[in-house]
């Protein structure tokens, strides 16, 4: 049988672990920080904990993208803006940067596109059939879609001429004026204009999520979880050594790196490299669970708002900070800003500012993940997922298996090759 190690206990990581585990491989998963409880609903911190939730095939725009690009120069220097640079000597911050201006422009858009929406709706049908499975157990999937709601005109235009390159795709919308929303979303704004709203997509729990998912892992025979950090990848010989904090090696016939935003120190490690750079995003809350109704895209302020059973979070910004889990409180005060500014009866008040978590989206120039072998073929790489991260888990985790086990892919993986830059 063959034996894979899978380092990175993230949704990539999880979803890798459980598609290999039905490929009849014996898998032992790296992971320091699993949660201590099955229902903890305190994860310190991490993008597969902290997200929005959304499985979204609407969101078919890449990071880099002209529109993106021209109001992030505009904002990359201001603390409390949807996206910041903090200024840093980093050459390959700059490399990265410069990768991600040459990417901007219509023509890259039109090719990412389709790419981008072929994952989602992948990925989106994968957690379809892990829900009828019934292996993991019920997890909240409310096909309610997403409201991208906008307080200016310029904007609304902006997301209605996305809306309508979506259709191309079977992803069906309908633009709402402000006195359609306030019928299924009353607490909205006087000042928010309306909204596109996109019935593809669909709402889940992270947390609860992965707390199932660790749940079937953990039961199954053919899966082990290793309580430390991989610090290298040894390639020398005939299997793959790991080389760990606790100065213990363990040998194997291929590995996964599935550790997100810091993917790039052990695949230095073996040789090779990405162009990679980590976003950190955060998440407050609310126990006003019963405030909003309907899961949304504060497009302005770029929050995303998450109704979930018992509260809601409300995520968001796009921080370039090199590796870190710092909390910037102006940050944090910016989202629950953006909260009074769409929604009545919601203030700054409502929130635990001093509870906010952050996480690292793994951020590659052009907008497309990562998923493939690297220079030697034992090592596959998964992430670079930005913000659709969570919506893609379930698609890159098999994508990322059929590499493994060396099986065709159900989704062409040359879009999204290591070595495309």
């Amino acid at each position: 049988m063959m034996k894979v190690a899978v380092i990175g206990g993230g949704i990539s990581g999880l979803c890798t672990s459980y598609y290999l585990i039905k490929a009849g491989v014996q898998v032992e998963l790296y992971e320091p920080h699993k949660p201590t409880r099955e229902n903890d609903k305190e994860v310190p911190f991490g993008a597969s904990y902290v997200n929005a939730g959304y499985l979204t095939p609407s969101h078919i725009i890449p990071l880099s993208s002209p529109s993106l690009f021209a109001s992030g120069l505009k904002m990359m220097f201001q603390r409390k803006s949807p996206f910041y640079i903090k200024p840093r000597l980093s050459a390959n911050l700059m490399k990265w940067g410069l990768n991600f201006a040459k990417y901007s422009n219509n023509k890259h858009v039109d090719y990412a596109i389709p790419e981008i929406a072929q994952i989602n709706l992948y990925s989106k049908a994968l957690f379809q059939e892990i829900l009828s499975s019934n292996e993991i157990g019920d997890f909240q999937y409310r096909d309610r879609g997403l409201l991208m709601m906008y307080k200016t005109k310029e904007v609304g235009e902006e997301e209605l001429e996305v809306s309508h390159r979506a259709t191309e795709f079977g992803i069906k919308s309908e633009q709402l004026n402000h006195e359609a929303l306030k019928k299924i979303e009353p607490n909205i704004h006087a000042s928010v204009m309306g909204a596109v709203r996109y019935y593809s997509d669909v709402s889940t729990n992270p947390i609860e999520f992965m707390s199932k998912m660790w749940t079937y892992l953990m039961a199954h025979q053919n899966f082990s979880l290793v309580e430390h950090k991989v610090t290298a990848i040894d390639l020398n010989g005939t299997e793959v050594k790991l080389h760990t904090d606790s100065g213990e090696g363990h040998s194997y016939d291929k590995v996964a790196i599935t550790t997100g935003a810091q993917a790039n120190h052990l695949l230095k490690s073996a040789g090779d490299s990405i162009l990679l750079e980590a976003g950190k995003g955060y998440a407050i809350q609310t126990s006003k669970s019963d405030h909003i109704k309907f899961p949304a895209l504060l497009l302005e302020s770029k929050v995303a708002v998450s109704p979930f059973e018992d509260r809601i979070r409300f995520s968001g910004t796009m921080e370039l900070s090199g590796i870190n889990h710092n909390i910037n409180n102006l940050r944090v005060s910016a989202i629950a800003e953006s909260a009074e500014q769409y929604y009545q009866g919601l203030s700054i008040a409502d929130f635990k500012l001093q509870e906010a978590r952050c996480g690292l989206r793994p951020l590659s120039p052009d907008g497309l993940p990562y998923i493939g072998a690297s220079k030697d073929p034992r090592v596959v790489v998964n992430t670079g997922g930005a913000m659709m991260g969570w919506s893609i888990g379930p698609a890159a985790g098999k994508m990322t298996t059929a590499v493994l086990v060396e099986q065709k892919s159900e989704i062409s993986l040359s879009p999204f090759a290591l070595n495309r830059f």
